[in-house]
């Protein structure tokens, strides 16, 4: 079973992963930068409106 905190803290790694994937100049971890702002977006926007 894995733990709320587990979790979070594998996610915060991986957005950790993406952010140097992005700064290395790689397409793809620019593509997943983008992909995961507007999930960002659509989650801030979900929240407005509740």
């Amino acid at each position: 079973m894995i733990l709320s905190g587990d979790l979070s803290q594998s996610h915060q790694s991986f957005l950790n992963s993406i952010c140097l994937t992005a700064f290395a100049g790689t397409n793809g971890g620019l593509t997943l930068m983008t992909f995961y702002r507007e999930k960002q977006m659509q989650r801030l926007i979900v929240n407005k409106s509740n």
